[in-house]
């Protein structure tokens, strides 16, 4: 996790997770009949204390959690598009392996290659040349030097990678020439889905919205000060 898919969370990202959850909830009050401040508060304490029994909470973190969701989300994608033939692979068995395995040691000896996690951010993305806007997920099957690999990119922000075919079996299963691939364009604001779209199409849609910014601000850029003062308010 954090580096490397498969491998033991090392210190540091267990002080992310741990700043992450300390952030979250600092702001938070202990609460109790003597300190309730609404009357929805009053009644659940109230309706706690009516059961006569201790109410014990606990708060386990699973470093692995990241991993898996990236692992089920590639493995996912790519039984759906690359069909029942990749699903009955071993491949596929592979990365099945991984997500059914509760034994720490054997999930660590079983060989995953990728990049997921905070911690493993490039300050060069790859998720810019397919979309710009923020706050939507982009999930690319791709074929990179003559492997297939799954990206998810996480609110704009996190990539992450996934090998799901080192050896390029499904390559030709993927549309494209200079670049094979297919994305899917996630907007959970407006719970909306677009794809699978052909890498090549996202990166010509990407490249043909840079130009018409560029246009438009190019003409904002050029308009004269008497052009601007004559401008309805």
């Amino acid at each position: 996790m954090f580096g490397s898919i498969g491998r033991e969370a090392p210190p540091e990202a267990v002080d992310v997770i741990k700043k992450s959850l300390k952030d979250r909830f600092s702001g938070h009050r202990v609460v109790s009949l003597g300190t309730a401040k609404t009357d929805e508060e009053r009644e659940v304490i109230s309706a706690i204390n009516a059961l006569q029994q201790e109410v014990h909470s606990k708060i386990d973190i699973d470093p692995t959690a990241w991993d898996r969701a990236v692992v089920k989300m590639g493995l996912g994608l790519a039984c759906l598009y690359l069909g029942e033939e990749f699903a009955k692979s071993p491949h596929a068995a592979r990365l099945r392996s991984f997500l059914w395995e509760e034994d720490p040691e054997k999930r660590d000896a079983i060989s995953l290659h990728g990049s997921v996690g905070i911690l493993a951010q490039d300050e060069i993305k790859l998720s810019p040349l397919l979309h710009t806007q923020e706050r939507v997920h982009i999930f690319c099957l791709s074929e990179m030097g003559g492997k297939i690999a799954f990206l998810a990119s996480l609110f704009g922000k996190y990539d992450n990678f996934l090998e799901i075919d080192g050896t390029g079996t499904f390559s030709e299963c993927l549309p494209g020439t200079l670049l094979r691939g297919v994305g899917w364009i996630v907007d959970p604001g407006n719970k909306e889905t677009t794809g699978p779209v052909p890498l090549e199409e996202l990166m010509r849609q990407r490249i043909e919205a840079q130009r018409l910014a560029s246009e438009r601000d190019f003409a904002l850029r050029s308009q004269s000060p008497k052009d601007t003062l004559n401008e309805d308010p």
